[in-house]
């Protein structure tokens, strides 16, 4: 029996590249539709049944119950439509600079998600439509809908990939190249900025819509700078790292005692000295010059919870501190 997956999708994309102005400005864009099919284990995976305690909103009892994985053989491709649109200046009267700038903007459709029919939402969705909803069919019981009673607590909770997710995100991205000789040397600086001005998602129809942009581990605006000044064999390369402040967590009516957490600066140097007539280079770098140190956050739900485990800082945060590294590069001829 054939038991591959099956699809029907339709890919295309259209992209504009226009050159003016004897090439000192580029007009660039795109608009396309993409998709990503479900994998594997989303659609074939080996059914798991883990017991744990839950509360069965139903009967309003709290007891163990079999939660069981299944796949979803019925799955469709995500689909997510695209836009893009941007310029790039090089202007004349100032050589070896470039700056480029590009908005974006992508809609993913029908985007898989988990649903699980322990969960309180999926549980009140069940009753609030009195055992009509779709999410009814994660939640098994002994006995029909309208018993209320003990004997009809739940006998099994599914949770199952659908596609029901719709992810939305836009933003910017910025960068800037310059380079010039200066003092018996070369100078050179790049700057890379993004900012990403949206990231939200709504799970199923029914519940709310999040926007993560802005929230722990998302900072809206995150930039790096690189210098870079060459003289004879020696150089010196200073990298700066900025991220905007964020906020605890993706859900805003959620009130924290703790204020918003600020901004990070994280600044990298690294001393080059060549010695052409060896093919080798000696190195010497400082990670986070300024020893900046990260900021505490305790995540919840799982084994986040367990203390020592899985983190308790906030992730792209250095971790280590001020540190060092001393080496050598060789290139064999």
């Amino acid at each position: 029996k054939d038991i591959s997956p099956k699809f029907n999708a339709t890919t295309w994309k259209m992209g504009l590249d226009w050159h003016l102005l004897d090439d000192q400005m580029t007009v660039r864009a795109t608009r396309s539709r993409d998709i990503r099919a479900p994998s594997l284990i989303e659609l074939f995976n080996a059914r798991v049944v883990n017991p744990a305690g839950v509360t069965d909103v139903h009967t309003n009892i709290t007891a163990s119950a079999p939660f069981i994985t299944d796949p979803n053989p019925n799955l469709k491709p995500e689909e997510a439509d695209t836009w893009t649109a941007g310029v790039v200046l090089r202007p004349q009267a100032i050589p070896n600079f470039s700056v480029a700038i590009d908005w974006y903007q992508l809609r993913i459709n029908n985007a898989i998600t988990t649903l699980q029919g322990q969960n309180v939402t999926v549980q009140t969705l069940c009753e609030t439509s009195n055992g009509t909803s779709p999410y009814c069919a994660l939640i098994e019981r002994p006995f029909p809908f309208s018993d209320r009673s003990a004997a009809n607590f739940v006998t099994a909770f599914y949770s199952k990939p659908l596609n029901a997710q719709v992810t939305y995100t836009r933003g910017i991205d910025f960068e800037a190249n310059y380079s010039h000789a200066l003092a018996g040397g070369q100078f050179s600086a790049r700057a890379l900025v993004a900012y990403q001005r949206e990231l939200a998602t709504r799970q199923i129809p029914e519940l709310p819509r999040f926007d993560a942009a802005g929230v722990v581990g998302l900072p809206r605006t995150r930039a790096t700078l690189f210098l870079k000044y060459k003289r004879g064999l020696n150089a010196i390369d200073i990298q700066q790292r900025w991220s905007s402040g964020v906020w605890w967590q993706v859900d805003r009516s959620l009130a924290f005692s703790e204020p918003a957490i600020g901004s990070k600066t994280y600044t990298a140097m690294t001393l080059t000295r060549d010695w052409p007539e060896k093919n080798t280079q000696f190195y010497f770098s400082v990670n986070n010059l300024f020893d900046k140190q990260p900021t505490p956050y305790g995540a919840i739900g799982g084994p986040a919870g367990v203390p020592g485990l899985f983190g308790g800082y906030i992730p792209g945060e250095d971790l280590l501190g001020r540190y060092f590294t001393v080496g050598l590069r060789y290139r064999a001829k």
